[in-house]
């Protein structure tokens, strides 16, 4: 645990740079809750006694993330202080919500795709002045602040959001109280405190999950499911791609998600090609990093995750599942990612993979037509056996 007079992302900065990663890091001047807190966490005491900050009131935050570990983690982290969380995948989507419902907070990444955070809060100020966003990203330069402010966001949190940054944020809109964590924990979590140390990318997982106060095991191993999903196969394409932006774009997003998740090798690694110009070796040792973390969560942790066994589904039931999606595809309604998933785990024994992957695929690039053709040509395919 470090104190500093220093700016902490800056210190945080230099500290990666020296190969050093202190468990916390504490600003001056920091209040005595803060101070506790941390405490509490380094020194590995029982999260079910656990005191931390949380809102005095239940509160609804609109969470704008593209990248899905980082929705799960950010919403991880936005649940504990007691808000009610709604993920839109992209500036248009927030728009959507925020014109169906009412918020109290906004929580904006800035680089998306379809519509990016700037723009999105430029839309948004021309009929909700009122309502904080902040800024959500990797870049915490001065010229990024400003770029920032000039387009209506009140406040910028680096990504990954540090705990004492979120609260000086929080207590500037809400009432922020003592609380202590609460008990409740099934069978399995209650058995798992006996847990061995997992270690992925050389990092022990219950060090994040102590650090996101995340009492059930199941939801910690859902953040490295997630990682293992969304890099396994796509981390092939990083070497074929040719434009410097898009290259640079992957790489962004991939440092922040190692970042999130305290994958320490695999987040300097990611930093220090964008420091320097990328080259196809450190690119190829980029790729190989990543294939071994995917390697390492796919014997370590997909196991242990309940529920992940193939499930059997009619064909009547697939067949109105595919249904339903191409009518929410068509009227542009969002689809939660529990329907996606079930189709994905009911089909996947019965599709090619390459067919799987290209669903996959669609469904990330948001490519409505397209993906509207392969859903119907995989039905009729099923349809004639």
């Amino acid at each position: 645990m470090m104190a500093t007079s220093y700016e902490k992302a800056q210190m945080l900065q230099y500290l990666q740079q020296q190969n050093l990663t202190p468990y916390s890091i504490l600003e001056k001047p920091f209040t005595h809750s803060t101070l506790y807190d941390t405490f509490q966490i380094c020194t590995n005491k029982d999260l079910d006694h656990l005191t931390h900050l949380a809102l005095e009131k239940p509160k609804t935050a609109l969470l704008v993330e593209d990248n899905e570990t980082n929705q799960l983690v950010a919403t991880l982290r936005l649940e504990k202080y007691g808000f009610r969380v709604v993920v839109a995948m992209n500036g248009r989507e927030a728009l959507n919500q925020l014109k169906m419902q009412s918020f109290d907070i906004v929580f904006m990444d800035l680089q998306m795709p379809i519509m990016d955070g700037f723009e999105a809060t430029k839309q948004i100020r021309t009929f909700n002045q009122k309502i904080p966003i902040i800024a959500l990203s990797a870049a915490v330069m001065k010229k990024d602040k400003e770029q920032t402010a000039q387009v209506g966001m009140q406040h910028h949190l680096s990504k990954p959001i540090i705990q004492e940054d979120l609260e000086k944020v929080l207590s500037e809109y809400f009432v922020l109280q003592n609380t202590i964590l609460s008990n409740k924990s099934n069978k399995t979590d209650a058995q798992s405190k006996n847990t061995m140390t997992i270690e992925i990318d050389g990092s022990d997982v219950n060090i994040l999950q102590k650090s996101l106060l995340i009492k059930e095991k199941q939801r910690l191993y859902r953040l490295y499911e997630t990682f293992y999903n969304s890099y396994s196969n796509e981390i092939h394409k990083l070497p074929t791609m040719q434009d410097s932006k898009e290259i640079d774009g992957f790489i962004h997003k991939l440092k922040g998600t190692s970042g999130t998740l305290m994958l320490e090798s695999l987040y300097k690694a990611s930093l220090a090609i964008r420091q320097n110009t990328p080259t196809p070796s450190s690119i190829q040792e980029l790729v190989a990093k990543v294939l071994n973390i995917c390697d390492e969560i796919k014997s370590k942790i997909l196991p242990l995750i309940e529920g992940t066994q193939e499930i059997r589904v009619s064909d009547k039931d697939i067949f109105e599942l595919i249904d339903k999606l191409v009518d929410d595809l068509k009227t542009k309604r969002r689809i939660p990612k529990l329907i996606i998933s079930t189709l994905e785990l009911a089909i996947k024994k019965r599709i090619p993979k390459s067919q799987l992957d290209q669903v996959q695929q669609l469904f990330r690039d948001n490519d409505e037509k397209k993906l509207i053709r392969l859903l119907k040509q995989i039905k009729k395919e099923l349809i004639e056996g």
